[in-house]
């Protein structure tokens, strides 16, 4: 049995133990090249890093074998990776080897800039910022808040008028807290399955924290996608 398959069953197996759960089967997708795999892979891990609503066109600026096989769930995106350069991301490709690639990456999502200055310690009011839906400019490839996110939440520094405000830049209130019951959602292939979890961490959106399927006692790492809610994935 292929690597992919085993991350794939052994995924299945931490929810799948758990009542309440329920799977969903999206088309079948065509056949597809490695390097047109390779490039919705990493659509998909750049989607879990910034945030479900975001459009993410990937060109690959690297050559793929045309025949390569390997793991396209053991994507690996370089923690220092940053828009408006390339991104480096590694593959498995095989029992001790990786494929390393360089794509370049355009994201368009929801996220705010400040609409005049805003001094450190202030907290944010609609007032204070204007919601656009645009492309991403060079930034490290972290999650964006959206308007909800940031109103009410508190500045840990100085903005100026246009400044586009990272997760980095306010101080807001967790959305997951420790001991609470989440939705794992589990995507693998065209399989997407979900199930009921507890968070063993607080956290953020954007934020990886632990779940622990209350059953099995079964630990697993997951992305928190929106409150209540947490994505498994196996980028790692």
């Amino acid at each position: 049995m292929r690597a992919s398959h085993l991350l794939s069953l052994t995924l299945v197996a931490g929810i799948a133990a758990t009542p309440a759960l329920h799977a969903q089967t999206a088309a079948p997708a065509l056949s597809a090249s490695p390097a047109d795999a390779m490039t919705r892979a990493i659509a998909q891990a750049v989607v879990a890093r910034v945030g479900s609503g975001a459009e993410v066109t990937v060109r690959l600026a690297s050559a793929v074998p045309a025949n390569w096989q390997g793991d396209l769930s053991s994507i690996s995106i370089d923690p220092a990776a940053r828009l408006g350069a390339p991104l480096f991301v590694s593959f498995l490709n095989g029992p001790a080897a990786t494929l390393r690639v360089s794509a370049d990456v355009r994201i368009v999502t929801d996220y705010v800039r400040a609409s005049h200055t805003i001094l450190s310690g202030q907290t944010l009011t609609a007032a204070d910022i204007m919601p656009v839906r645009d492309v991403v400019p060079a930034m490290p490839l972290r999650h964006l808040p959206t308007a909800a996110e940031v109103i009410g939440a508190r500045t840990v520094r100085r903005l100026n008028a246009g400044d586009l405000i990272q997760a980095a830049f306010v101080a807001t209130p967790p959305v997951v807290q420790m001991g609470e019951p989440v939705t794992a959602i589990a995507r693998i292939g065209d399989l997407e399955v979900a199930a009921r979890f507890v968070a063993e961490d607080n956290g953020r959106i954007g934020d990886l924290i632990r779940i622990i399927n209350p059953d099995t006692k079964r630990t697993l790492r997951a992305r928190i996608i929106k409150a209540g809610t947490v994505e498994v994935f196996n980028e790692r």
